[in-house]
């Protein structure tokens, strides 16, 4: 009995130092990349300012740009749970909904700047925007019946009105 309490001891603060060092090599990596582009980053450099091995590097990850792909992922699905979080609550009003996400994307405008404009990852724009819409569609439709007269093609062209217009009047100060 008492061996399977240290043997659960020890994975436990074995997966805690294994989290460290990934946030660790992940804020390196970030510091990285605001300075030079991901082409010229290198795993050697990373471990050193990191102060880890190369070894340790790689028991995590392939190369940088897995580690790149990690990033995006963890923030997609940090995202997740934001949205997850504001479409069980079903009190707030749309309007409150719009300016919790804008704040979002405001507190996350150095990684999105990043990824979008400054290595073009396309592909992590579309999954946010997606995600976006989605939580924007589950709100509405709370607040909202989708009238039966409403083709789905038509619903979903009003949804991405709303949310062209709740952004567009956010970035002039008047929140929809």
């Amino acid at each position: 009995m008492t061996e399977a309490i240290t043997d659960r001891m020890t994975k436990t603060s074995a997966d805690k130092r294994s989290q460290r060092t990934q946030r660790l090599i992940k804020r390196v990596f970030m510091a990285l990349l605001k300075e030079k582009p991901i082409e010229q980053i290198t795993v050697t450099e990373l471990c050193r300012i990191a102060d880890i091995n190369r070894s340790t590097f790689y028991q995590y990850y392939g190369d940088i740009y897995m580690l790149l792909e990690e990033v995006e992922a963890d923030f997609l699905e940090q995202a997740d749970l934001v949205i997850q979080e504001i479409i069980a609550d079903t009190v707030t009003p749309p309007r409150e909904i719009t300016r919790w996400v804008l704040d979002y994307i405001y507190q996350q405008k150095e990684l999105l700047y990043l990824f979008v404009f400054k290595y073009k990852q396309m592909e992590f724009w579309e999954k946010l925007d997606h995600k976006i819409l989605h939580l924007i569609r589950s709100k509405v439709l709370q607040v909202y019946v989708q009238p039966e007269t409403v083709r789905d093609a038509a619903f979903e062209d009003t949804l991405l009105f709303l949310a062209a217009g709740c952004t567009q009047a956010a970035s002039v100060g008047s929140i929809c």
